[in-house]
C-alpha cells in the first residue's frame, strides 16, 4: 500500500508531464496558424491584382513605376512568405505524425513520402 507522500508525489508528476505535453501542443499547433497580421494568400493576391489594376488606372501614359514596386513586393514578399509558411506548418505536421504516431512515420519513411 503506498503512503500519502507516494501518492502525492505520483500525482504531481503526472500533472507536470500533462502540462509539459499540453506546453509541446500548443507550440505546435501555434506554428501550424497563419501569422498574426497576416492576411491569407489568396486575400494577398486579390488585394495585389486590384491595387495593380487601380495604379495601372489612375497612374499615367508611360509613367508605370507604381506597377513596379507593386510587382515587385507581392514579388518578394507575399509569395516568399507563403513558401515560408508552408514550409513551416509541414515541420509542424511532421513532428506530430513523428511523435503521436510513429508506425506511420516509419511507413513513410519507408516510402519516400516524408
Amino acid at each position: 500500500m503506498k503512503t500519502a507522500h507516494e501518492i502525492l508525489a505520483e500525482e504531481a508528476l503526472a500533472r507536470q508531464q500533462h502540462e509539459a505535453e499540453e506546453a509541446l501542443w500548443s507550440r505546435l499547433v501555434s506554428r501550424c496558424r497563419q501569422p498574426r497580421g497576416q492576411m491569407p494568400f489568396a486575400a494577398q493576391m486579390i488585394l495585389s491584382a486590384v491595387l495593380l489594376a487601380a495604379l495601372a488606372w489612375v497612374s499615367p501614359p508611360n509613367d508605370h513605376r507604381g506597377l513596379y514596386v507593386v510587382g515587385a513586393f507581392v514579388v518578394f514578399v507575399f509569395v516568399p512568405m507563403h513558401f515560408f509558411q508552408l514550409w513551416r506548418r509541414e515541420r509542424v505536421l511532421r513532428t506530430v505524425i513523428q511523435r503521436y504516431a510513429p508506425e506511420l512515420h516509419q511507413r513513410l519513411e519507408r516510402e519516400h513520402v516524408a
